[in-house]
């Protein structure tokens, strides 16, 4: 079927942002979503309020950064994602995402089909980037499932590798999987 044809992909502003950020649960309360999982609440309260920082700074970002997964059929987020920014100067944005770990019977895929969509159909994106912790199995395969190859490394603040994926925007999904580079020197296994 199409990408996500359970969910919706709902871009949240800055007031929802902002009443989450202070402790409220405006998914429950506002929107009328069941949130078992408390996403963007509680611990990820501080994301909220720097997505809100960030779509008050600039209003192009509004399209591009926070949107709710939310299972069609019963209301209920299942997580969230979003680009960093709009896209640089060169059409390149940067998403992350995150899924319940309750909820991912194929729901990431179709969230993450959904989101390099809309990314497509904007106009203004060409490349989307990843940034993956080199651990991440799970999500470092999907994203190799859907076209992304790794582009370079870096470490992050806390010391970890990470590798930072790319694909165009209208090729994500719509190719087998492409061969993947060797591994970086500073690249191990994990046991």
């Amino acid at each position: 079927g199409p990408p996500h044809e359970r969910l919706d992909l709902v871009s949240l502003d800055v007031s929802v942002l902002l009443e989450a950020a202070a402790g409220a649960d405006p998914f429950g309360q506002v929107l009328g979503w069941r949130n078992p999982d408390r996403l963007l609440l509680d611990d990820e309260a501080a994301t909220c309020a720097m997505f809100a920082r960030r779509l008050q700074d600039d209003t192009r970002n509004a399209t591009w950064l926070a949107r709710a997964v939310v299972e069609r059929d019963t209301t209920t987020m299942v997580g969230h994602l979003g680009c960093h920014f709009a896209p640089d100067e060169h059409g390149v944005v940067e998403f992350g995402y995150l899924v319940a770990p309750s909820r991912r019977t194929g729901l990431t895929t179709e969230a993450v089909l959904g989101l390099a969509g809309a990314c497509a159909a904007s106009g203004a994106a060409t490349t989307v980037r990843a940034t993956v912790v080199a651990t991440n199995d799970p999500s470092l395969g999907l994203l190799h499932h859907l076209g992304f190859v790794v582009v370079g490394n870096r470490t992050d603040a806390d010391g970890q590798l990470e590798h930072l994926l790319e694909c165009p925007v209208d090729a994500i999904g719509r190719f087998p999987a492409r061969p993947e580079p060797e591994p970086s020197p500073s690249f191990t296994e994990s046991p």
